[in-house]
């Protein structure tokens, strides 16, 4: 059900819902986040310094998410080949 606002004495006249506010107030919202973040992520100039210790660290997150995942599937194995595997009443 709406929610109607009528202005004036005359309240048979057709009446604007309070829904426009809202809608007003979010797209405003949208605009301004959207220009702030663009604003973040595509700055004008950067100014970065990746030091050799940055290479190694990178390396080693990936060496340790393919441990980490070969890892997980030793441990569900057994979990993994049933849900593949069919039936033989079938």
């Amino acid at each position: 059900m709406r929610t109607f606002h009528c202005w004036g004495k005359n309240k048979n006249r057709l009446c604007r819902p309070r829904k426009a506010k809202r809608d007003n107030f979010k797209t405003c919202f949208f605009v301004i986040l959207f220009v702030a973040l663009a604003t973040l992520i595509f700055p004008e100039r950067s100014e970065a310094y990746l030091d050799p210790g940055t290479g190694s660290f990178v390396f080693q997150m990936i060496i340790a998410s393919i441990i980490g995942g070969l890892y997980t599937i030793k441990t569900y194995w057994r979990n993994i080949i049933k849900f593949f595997k069919k039936d033989k009443k079938e």
